[in-house]
């Protein structure tokens, strides 16, 4: 049940006995993946991908997009794909799957990463009804992840998802014109100008201290 153009499968290195006058075989380089590095996958195949999300549903057994008769089997979808390449060579076909590079999320020491997700179903908001400044959800679901990521590295797309950081240290907030703090977060606040009882006008530098926990980082 061949089909005449081009295939789905790929041959490795190796030798083999073509018939150049049925098959035309073109050369290409693997694809490699560097360190700290992460490959996000847009299949050229598949079926649609579902009304209202940006990428398609992720489905098992295709050997890292290695495999395209399995990912196209298994109802995998064209388009843009949740799953991600970690450092690594493989073996792609690039009329089925198209690479871009990008550094891997990273999240320094004395902040959480709180993901803002594009991709997933639509959650049930976890925040309570005192919270009223958005909604908060679990892992995996579209919007703000009730669970931050903690300080490392991290394979993330970042065509589905946001990830903001949100520093856990105490902070100290400067209103004063002539002093900003190395986050740079008190950079648009400025010196205070308030006016005497009876009414004369002085300046007034002000700092504050706060703190967030990093279980209330998403909110």
């Amino acid at each position: 049940g061949g089909r005449k153009g081009r295939q789905t499968g790929v041959l490795t290195a190796g030798t083999f006995r073509i018939n150049t006058f049925l098959f035309e075989v073109t050369i290409t380089e693997m694809t490699h993946i560097h360190d700290n590095q992460v490959g996000i996958i847009t299949t050229m195949d598949g079926e649609s991908i579902e009304a209202g999300q940006i990428a398609g549903k992720a489905v098992e057994g295709h050997t890292n997009f290695q495999d395209a008769d399995a990912f196209l089997s298994a109802g995998g979808n064209k388009g843009l794909q949740p799953q991600v390449l970690l450092a690594g060579s493989y073996n792609l076909n690039p009329w089925f799957a198209q690479i871009e590079e990008h550094e891997m999320t990273q999240i320094p020491i004395g902040n959480v990463g709180v993901v803002i997700s594009f991709y997933g179903k639509e959650g049930v908001d976890l925040s309570g009804d005192e919270f009223r400044h958005g909604n908060i959800v679990s892992r995996g679901q579209k919007g703000v992840w009730a669970e931050p990521l903690g300080p490392g590295k991290y394979p993330i797309n970042k065509y589905l998802y946001k990830v903001e950081l949100v520093p856990t240290t105490n902070l100290v907030l400067n209103w004063a014109s002539a002093r900003t703090e190395s986050h740079m977060l008190d950079k648009h606040l400025s010196t205070i100008t308030v006016r005497s009882k009876d009414g004369f006008p002085f300046n007034l530098d002000v700092s504050q201290i706060i703190h967030i926990p990093a279980t209330e980082a998403p909110k």
